[in-house]
């Protein structure tokens, strides 16, 4: 197979040959036929042609215009993406009408299933610009390089979960990387940066299925607890609390959001409506950084859930949280 490519200066050759080798270090496939350049140029125009290239190598310079660019949007090949951002995309079109754009510097990647992995807004800038441009396509890419593709628009790990199908991926994505630094930092949550790994995150969901109930409860009662804080620190809380015991952290969350204030006939209204009151007021404190506002989320949630399960029906009393105050350790719940 031969990929013919015109109109290419020999500066943007060399930088096509080095973008090659940082994708592999077999130095003999730079003299592979099918990296030929002619006069000529060969546009390929539809998905069933893209796909004979695909079985023949694993690397190839495609002229992209339009038509194969809006083949490889489409639903068909580019089902497991994240959402476009049409500020990227702008930002795309902007540089290919101003002639910014670098011949062949840039890479679409399919999968081994010949899904697109990477490269989605270069194709809609293609789309919108109406102009044709030379790519690098990298075939075959394995399930775990997609999982680690940083080009183009950079990935966070909510966007790798939406793309692997997950429910709530915002939601999930979140919780999921303040659950991981409650684990990082034995159970101090001052200043939640640690960073996580999409491989990572996905590990640490399914070795905690109950992180996707929690999720889908706190998504369908997101009304009832809007006022208590970023949906996220409450996943994150739940979950947390659920080590200690499952049981008690489902009626602890029932009585705080649900309102179900009776526990094995003992009234704990008082308890909850002051805890409700310490959620909502922290969550009105817009002047406090946010990042400040969260940690104190789980100092109260962490404060309550150790006066709840000593058995106090009482108002929760706390002491005012600033960056030296001892983060409450999680008690066991005891039957």
């Amino acid at each position: 197979m031969c990929i013919l490519i015109d109109n290419l200066s020999l500066s943007g050759a060399m930088m096509i040959a080095t973008k090659l080798k940082e994708f592999t270090k077999n130095e003999t496939l730079m003299q592979m036929p099918s990296l030929r350049m002619s006069e000529n140029t060969i546009e390929v125009r539809t998905l069933k042609e893209l796909k004979a290239i695909a079985q023949k190598t694993d690397f190839a310079f495609i002229v992209v215009g339009p038509e194969l660019a809006s083949a490889l949007v489409n639903e068909e090949v580019n089902n497991k993406n994240r959402n476009a951002s049409k500020s990227v995309i702008a930002n795309y079109v902007e540089q290919i009408k101003n002639n910014e754009w670098v011949q062949g510097a840039s890479t679409i990647m399919m999968d081994t299933n010949f899904n697109l992995a990477d490269g989605q807004h270069r194709l809609f800038a293609i789309i919108q610009s109406g102009q044709s441009q030379i790519f690098m396509f990298r075939f075959n890419v394995s399930y775990e390089t997609k999982l680690v593709v940083d080009t183009g628009k950079n990935r966070s790990v909510t966007n790798s979960l939406q793309m692997e199908k997950f429910s709530h991926s915002s939601y999930i994505g979140g919780a999921t990387r303040k659950f991981n630094h409650y684990l990082k930092n034995s159970g101090n949550m001052n200043n939640i940066a640690t960073k996580l790994t999409t491989q990572s995150a996905i590990k640490l969901i399914n070795e905690n299925p109950k992180l996707k109930e929690i999720t889908d409860y706190i998504r369908k009662n997101k009304t009832d607890c809007k006022d208590y804080g970023n949906p996220t620190d409450l996943i994150a809380s739940y979950q947390i609390l659920s080590k200690s015991h499952a049981i008690g952290s489902d009626v602890f969350f029932q009585g705080l959001i649900e309102e179900k204030n009776t526990i094995n006939n003992v009234d704990y209204h008082e308890f909850f409506k002051s805890l409700r009151s310490h959620l909502r007021a922290n969550h009105e404190r817009k002047q406090v950084n946010p990042h400040l506002r969260e940690t104190i989320t789980f100092y109260i949630m962490f404060s309550a859930w150790n006066h709840f399960i000593q058995g106090k029906t009482t108002a929760l009393k706390l002491k005012k949280f600033n960056a030296s105050s001892a983060f409450p350790v999680i008690e066991v719940y005891e039957n």
